[in-house]
């Protein structure tokens, strides 16, 4: 299936961007967004904060439990992760 970055075909939204790997698999094989597979599926319940207290883009320590120290890291790191889908 060829990759297309314009809209969901089940809600029309546009994509913003996908929660982990295995959201993107999914994303590549039925073209839903986040959200309609979350609809779909079931959200998965997922402990809040960060157990290590490093984040996941930089390394550098985060407060609070925090997963990523700015929204730039997490900016980054998403960007990242969606780099799959050019």
């Amino acid at each position: 299936m060829e990759i297309s970055l314009s809209n969901c075909p089940s809600c029309k939204k546009p994509y913003n961007g996908f929660k982990d790997n295995e959201s993107m698999a999914e994303y590549k094989q039925s073209g839903l967004c986040q959200n309609c597979q979350d609809d779909f599926f079931g959200a998965p319940t997922l402990p809040k904060g960060n157990p290590t207290g490093i984040c996941r883009d930089c390394g550098r320590m985060t407060y609070q439990e925090e997963e990523f120290c700015s929204q730039s890291c997490e900016t980054d790191y998403m960007n990242y992760l969606n780099e799959g889908l050019k």
